[in-house]
């Protein structure tokens, strides 16, 4: 296991860090997963209160808050377009492009993927329910099976390789949005989730 970056984003109240990893086998184990982990805590300046991890290899997001946060992160080369209908709508991935842009195939169903698991998890359900049970109508994420006490916001963020979204308590400030894109390098955008 070798650690190739490690970036750490310090923007008001918040962290994250984004580490690049390799493996002798190219996947990350349960015993990988937790030593990274462990790594990435040590590192930080912030509480524990509040944090969510997320790993698809070779990556692993974290993201550290005040508040209460979720993450996930995505590579785009495990997506197929075949599976599109299992993961969005037609209705959801035309919402994305109103909302990004037009993006490959991959890309878009990577992206719609990182928002749905992302509200998931923030509401402690994860994928239960199925991708199909949490829904992109416009820019608002929505699912008959969760009932949110406040709306949050999901930030989602595409590189040339992966998707990530983080899904916030609080609305980021347009400065804070723009540093954690600058600092990504990416476009950084919002959703609300109901």
């Amino acid at each position: 296991m070798n650690i190739i970056n490690h970036q750490i984003i310090s923007i008001a109240n918040d962290e994250l860090h984004l580490v690049e990893v390799t493996t002798y086998n190219s996947k990350l184990s349960r015993a990988d997963r937790n030593y990274f982990k462990t790594y990435i805590i040590q590192r930080s300046k912030r509480s524990l209160d509040n944090y969510a991890v997320s790993h698809s290899y070779p990556y692993i997001l974290m993201y550290f808050s005040q508040f209460r946060v979720s993450v996930d992160i995505e590579c785009h080369t495990k997506f197929k377009h075949q599976y599109s209908t299992l993961i969005a709508s037609e209705n959801e991935i035309e919402s994305l492009i109103k909302h990004v842009g037009e993006l490959p195939s991959k890309v878009q169903l990577s992206s719609l993927w990182t928002l749905k698991e992302a509200y998931g998890k923030y509401y402690g359900v994860g994928l239960d329910y199925g991708l199909q049970s949490i829904v992109l109508n416009n820019n608002c994420m929505s699912s008959n099976f969760i009932s949110p006490k406040a709306s949050i916001r999901l930030y989602l963020g595409i590189d040339e390789t992966y998707s990530f979204t983080i899904a916030h308590e609080k609305a980021w400030t347009e400065e804070k949005r723009q540093s954690f894109s600058k600092a990504l390098n990416c476009g950084v955008n919002t959703f609300t989730g109901i």
